[in-house]
């Protein structure tokens, strides 16, 4: 969970390939913790007592969430049994490759992508600067009326006309 994508996709790899050539480890898929005898303990020292049959790869589900594409497949490629082909299968141009090339070919020290970040869409910005929205219409013009009698005030207190083309509500609002 503390590697970056490509030392992530690694250790899938190496994780898919033991899978592959050993069947046993599918208990390691199944969620029940009734199977087994006992509770995983990870702190003994012998391997042979942890009870490691009782354990499960719950880290899959949080990869399948990953914000890398090729992890999110890779993790539910394994999730699913790691299956040769259709549906959970990998592409063949990933599913072939070792952990070390997968390594090499998701690196990203190089500042490449892999595979390359798809430019975001021009989205028009739903609300221009400037502009208020009233969710109570009555509120909206009793708001107009209290700047239209601030305009009126200020004319009457500065004696000042506007210069052609002045909205007192615009430069309120604008400023």
């Amino acid at each position: 969970m503390h590697l970056l994508h490509h030392g992530t996709l690694a250790t899938l790899g190496t994780i898919k390939t033991t899978f592959q050539l050993t069947s046993v480890l599918d208990v390691l898929l199944d969620t029940d913790t009734s199977v087994g005898s006992g509770n995983y303990n990870p702190e003994l020292d012998d391997p042979e007592y942890c009870n490691a049959s009782s354990t499960a790869l719950y880290e899959l589900t949080m990869l399948s969430r990953h914000y890398h594409p090729t992890v999110r497949k890779m993790a539910m490629h394994i999730a699913r049994g790691v299956p040769a082909s259709g549906e959970g299968s990998l592409p063949p141009e990933i599913g072939k490759l070792t952990s070390h090339e997968l390594y090499d070919q998701f690196d990203s020290t190089q500042m490449v992508f892999n595979p390359v970040i798809p430019v975001p869409k021009q989205v028009e910005p739903k609300m221009k600067k400037g502009r208020h929205q009233f969710i109570n219409s009555d509120f909206k013009l009793y708001w107009k009326s209290i700047i239209r009698s601030g305009e009126a005030a200020l004319k009457e207190k500065s004696g000042l006309k506007d210069p052609p083309g002045y909205n007192f509500y615009n430069a309120l609002v604008n400023n």
